[in-house]
This record gives structure tokens, sequence and C-alpha cells, in this order.
């Protein structure tokens, strides 16, 4: 038996596989070769892909900066005409959720102005002041014939009931719990209001059908938000850009556009959801940012600026109830669906128009007399976004929106109801007593 040492094994290995390569024997005496070039090599590797990804990476933001610059400009001039809708049908009937609120009283007027019939619920919550919403009620009631019935949109069989009896053919869907920072606190009074209350009317639509509606259903337009957008996009931002809110106000206005999407798919009721951004102007709500600057710059009071270089996207509330009116027509020639397919679309709602926090405040002074607050500024918390802005080339192509009230005509128009109610010495700030 021949017994061999690995050893001996290997080295006639190594000499087989030479001889059968075809190769020389006398190459395995050569000395190693050095480690140098193959260094240099890696080097030279190494600095041509750095200098082909810094040539990418340069164009690339070039292209960036390239189209974001050629997008702001068309934003501003738009090349294209835009489009005029057909007005809504004779038969019309239209429901306005959160009447008494500050965009649902705009709504309806627009709406009553246009030969509209409307019938308007509320709830009359107490989130802020029940005496304005009243107030707001009364306005409808008295100058347009229209009174705000007081019901929730929580009550399914309550509102199956409010659509048959008033022959409703569109929902405006307005009603809400408002408010970014109180939904930090409260989050599960968010979603019962914004979410679970929306699905509710969602399951009385798909309980009424109606021959003569498209598909057989009436049509929905809801108020969503900018707030979706969250701390993470870059202004101006698109329909088309990922959604991540930065607080539970805006987490609860994406679910109500996803199970939009969703009922018109299943159950075919065709929706457009507005995202609104920051909407001021005569009867707002007392918490926001516009009416607290002036009630405190005609009480000789500090304000308080999260952020010195906050900005936003300012829409007067009389383009804000344009678009819902431009969305309803939308919704009544078909929009972009079929009859046997309903439509789910998302717009903006803005003017594209960005503005300075304490640029607007300083506009503000000067129309309430050159009057100049004292102001503190203060750190922005993790769910406040530092700026906002509507692309707005999209509802622009679909509804021919466009936003007529620039920032300085808005707030004189605020500023006169504004002098006028503290003339009258309304107290919005006092929630109603209980």
């Amino acid at each position: 038996m021949d017994v061999h040492s690995p050893g001996v094994t290997k080295r006639r290995c190594d000499r087989d596989d030479v001889e059968a390569s075809g190769g020389d024997a006398d190459e395995k005496n050569k000395p190693p070769s050095s480690g140098v070039g193959r260094v240099r090599n890696l080097m030279y590797s190494l600095v041509l892909l750095t200098l082909l990804l810094s040539t990418a990476i340069l164009f690339g933001v070039t292209s960036h900066k390239e189209r974001r610059a050629a997008f702001v400009k068309d934003l501003r001039n738009p090349a294209r005409p835009l489009p005029v809708l057909p007005a809504l049908p004779e038969h019309a009937s239209v429901m306005v959720t959160g009447a008494a609120g500050f965009i649902g009283l705009h709504t309806v007027i627009a709406l009553k102005k246009q030969g509209v019939r409307v019938v308007g619920i509320d709830s009359f919550s107490d989130y802020y002041s029940v005496d304005l919403k009243e107030r707001r009620a009364a306005v409808l009631r008295k100058d347009w014939g229209v009174s705000v019935l007081n019901e929730t949109t929580c009550d399914e069989r309550g509102m199956v009931d409010l659509l048959v009896e008033h022959n409703v053919t569109h929902v405006v869907h307005l009603a809400a719990q408002p408010g970014i920072a109180k939904s930090l606190e409260d989050p599960v009074l968010y979603i019962e209001q914004n979410v679970k209350c929306f699905v509710t009317l969602l399951q009385a639509l798909k309980s009424v059908t109606r021959p003569g509606l498209p598909r057989g259903r009436i049509q929905l337009v809801y108020a969503s938000s900018s707030s979706v957008y969250g701390t993470s996009a870059l202004p101006p931002f698109s329909e088309e850009e990922f959604a991540e809110p930065a607080n539970v106000y805006g987490s609860t206005k994406l679910q109500m556009e996803s199970l939009a999407a969703v009922y018109a798919q299943l159950h075919g009721i065709s929706s457009v959801g507005l995202r609104f951004f920051t909407v001021y102007g005569p009867w707002t709500r007392p918490d926001m940012a516009v009416y607290v600057f002036a009630s405190r710059i005609a009480d000789g009071k500090e304000i308080t600026i999260r952020g010195p270089g906050i900005m936003r996207d300012f829409t007067y509330v009389e383009d804000a109830a344009n678009a819902v009116h431009l969305s309803m027509k939308y919704l009544s020639r078909g929009g972009l669906g079929t009859e046997r397919s309903a439509v789910h679309e998302i717009f903006n709602v803005g003017t594209g128009r960005q503005h300075r926090v304490d640029a607007m405040l300083s506009v503000l002074e000067k129309l309430m007399g050159n009057k100049s607050a004292r102001r503190r500024y203060a750190n922005r918390t993790a769910h406040e976004m530092s700026a906002t802005g509507a692309n707005l080339t999209k509802v622009q192509a679909a509804l021919g929106y466009a936003a007529g009230t620039n920032l300085g005509t808005g707030l004189q128009a605020f500023v006169r109801w504004f002098e006028e109610e503290r003339r009258l010495a309304w107290d919005f700030d006092t929630p109603r007593r209980t």
C-alpha cells in the first residue's frame, strides 16, 4: 500500500495543475510579485470612482435646483388657461356639515350666491366659543335663509334620514375637531371625531341610493389639511409627495383621505379631499394665529412667535370656499372617472406664496393703526411645521382654481370684521359656560 504524506500529495497536485494548464513549471521558482502595483491600481480606481460620483451628484443637485426654479416660475405664472367647469345641476341640494364653523359659514354663503339649495348641520361643540358659532348660524339664517340644524355626523341613522329628507346630492364635510396642539393632549377625541365619525358619514352615504345621481351615489367634498405633509417635506408641497404627519390632527386627516379612497373604490362614492393651507379671514376661530395676534395687539400684550423664520401659505377664506364649490362642479361633470367608476382626488388649496409669520404680524400691526406689539421668539416644537407652501399645478388644471386674494387685502377684510366685533364687545375668547 502506498502511503503519501500530505506534503507529497500537495506537490504532485501543484505540478499536475501547472502541466495541465500549459504553463511553465519554472514560474513557480519566480519570486512573488510586489503588492505595490496592486495598491496603486486600487487607489486609481477609487479616485476615478470618486470623480464619477461627484460629477453625478453635482449634476443631480443642479438639475434638482433647476427643476424647482422652473416649477416655482410656472406656479406663479401659469401658461395654460384655467378650465371653466359647468354649473351645478339645477336639482343640486347640498348638505354642509360644520356649517356654523369658520369655513362652513363662508361655504354656505358662496353656494347661496350661486343659487344652490343648502341645508346646514353643526354639533355646536364647545372646543371654542359656542356663542361665535351661534352668531355665524344667525347670519346664515337671517341673511341667507339657511337654518343650521343641531345634528352630528356621528349618528349614522340620523344622517341617513337627513340625506333622504332633503334630497341631498352633494355633501360638503367640514365638521371636524380642529387644533394641532390639543390633538396631542387628547388623541382619542380626535380619532373619534375626525376618523370614526367620518366613517359613519361614509356608511350613511353608502346606504342612500337615488336614481339621477352618478352611479346612484351622493357625491362628497371633505376638508383635509396641509398638516398631512408633516415636517419632512419641503415646500411647495405637491399632492403626489409622501405624506408623513407630525401630529395627531394631521394623521386623522390623512386617515380620512385613505378611507375616502376605499369607499370610492368599493362603494362608488366619488369624493374630493381639499388640503387647506392656513385659512384666515372674517369670522375665524379665536385660536388661529391671525385672531390671537390681533387680540394681543389690541390689548397691548406680548406676542409669542415660535421660530423667527417660520413661514406659512396664508389662504383667504373666500378662496377656500370657492375651491369647495369648484370641487362639487368637478364631481358633477364626472371628474376623471367614468359612469362605471368612482372618483377620488386630493387637491391643495392655498396661494402658492409663502409669508413669514412675523411679516404677516407687521402687516396686521399697520392695519390696526400702526400699533406695535412686543414680540418674543420661542423655539418651534417638534409637531410644528417650519414652512408650508402649496403646489397648485394640479388644482389649477383640474378645477380652474386660482387664489384671488392677496395677504394684505385679506387681512384688511379681517381687521374690519375684528374691530366691529370688538366694538360690539363679543368675547369669543371665553368658552361657553356649562
